[in-house]
């Protein structure tokens, strides 16, 4: 999680808070669709987002366990530790997905659904993160 400075404009942090609902509302409904398009059972569209939506929120707390998770792991050089990471990080997203959708009467997502969601997010998420590691090759790195 980074670390907000002290004296920081009040127009940056609500553009940051705007940008990351923006984001978390992209990935809900590109998540929404991919379980739609995978057999899930809802009322509504709206219910399918709100289900990812909550899926999001709920992870929010995970995010920096994993984030630490992940650089530790591709600090150490263990061999296989982004598949490593990118088994932990489907296993949570799915648990959070099965959880939610325990809660949630309105939507149903079968378990093959919500694992594929989980992968296809976590790896998402691993291509995103790949270049911002501090072991990860910069462009620059490539060019010598």
């Amino acid at each position: 999680m980074p670390k907000i400075p002290k004296n920081t404009p009040q127009s940056i942090l609500a553009a940051a808070f705007i940008g990351t609902a923006v984001t978390a509302l992209l990935l809900a409904l590109l998540g929404a669709a991919v379980l739609n398009l995978l057999g899930a059972r809802y009322l509504s569209k709206s219910a399918l987002v709100g289900f990812m939506l909550a899926v999001i929120l709920l992870g929010l707390p995970l995010s920096p366990v994993a984030t630490r998770l992940e650089k530790r792991l591709v600090a150490s050089q263990i061999p296989g530790g982004r598949l490593v990471y990118l088994f932990l990080d489907t296993g949570s997203t799915f648990l959070l997905m099965l959880v939610t959708d325990a809660v949630m009467a309105t939507v149903t997502i079968p378990l093959a659904a919500a694992f594929a969601t989980s992968l296809l997010f976590s790896l998402l998420e691993l291509f995103l993160t790949t270049r911002k590691l501090p072991n990860a090759p910069s462009d620059g790195d490539r060019n010598s």
